[in-house]
């Protein structure tokens, strides 16, 4: 039990030191993607590719080393994911979506 709320504590402090660097507008029209990258690589190539791509950059987490983009209308789900996870350093590209803790 002890090392249950050890492990809740760490979450929640983990959660509660993610910050952001830039936010805009939450675009509640379309998907947004949560992109994860190696820290090793950094993020200026993804921010660039996500600028052409047309996507809008909503928030730079520092803290998680990961991005949130929109994804640009009329362009499927599937095909964003697949662009961004195509971008040297990219770990990974997921849906954004609400996550409710019981």
């Amino acid at each position: 039990m002890q090392i249950f709320k050890i492990l809740l504590l760490l979450a929640a402090s983990l959660l509660a030191s993610c910050s952001t660097a830039k936010t805009a507008p939450h675009n509640v029209a379309h998907e947004n993607l949560i992109i994860y990258y190696d820290p090793e690589v950094g993020n200026e190539a993804l921010l660039r590719a996500a600028k052409q791509y047309g996507s809008e950059i909503l928030y730079i987490y520092n803290n998680i080393n990961g991005i949130a983009v929109t994804v640009p209308h009329d362009t499927p789900l599937q095909d964003a994911i697949k662009y961004y996870e195509g971008i040297k350093g990219v770990l990974s590209a997921t849906k954004d979506m609400k996550v409710q803790l019981d």
